[in-house]
């Protein structure tokens, strides 16, 4: 039998077409490390709120992966920012014919 913790989260972070266009408006005005900065709160928010996704991240760190709650806890809120960093940084190349300091190569 799954676990019943697992089964409640619908994979959906519950984002608003509010939020996203934040981020967009700071991506467009002040870059993507404003967006950062921005993205450090919203983890935090996450973190202590999103309690579907919490459970689901802990059973995988402490279940899956042998981390202890403590480090758990932690790889949480790495999770969230480093998450949000990939997609910031995506919609960044996007907007921007200047790319801010990444480097992209594509092929194809």
């Amino acid at each position: 039998m799954k676990n019943k913790s697992i089964q409640k989260w619908s994979g959906s972070s519950g984002n608003t077409k509010k939020g996203y266009s934040i981020f967009l408006w700071l991506i467009d005005k002040g870059g993507r490390y404003a967006a950062y900065f921005l993205l450090k709160f919203v983890a935090l928010y996450y973190w202590f709120f999103k309690k579907d996704a919490n459970i689901a991240l802990r059973d995988t760190y402490i279940n899956k992966m042998g981390f202890s709650k403590s480090k758990a806890s932690i790889l949480r809120l790495k999770n969230y920012i480093f998450f949000g960093q990939a997609l910031i940084d995506k919609v960044t190349v996007a907007l921007k014919t200047e790319t801010h300091g990444l480097k992209i190569h594509r092929d194809g």
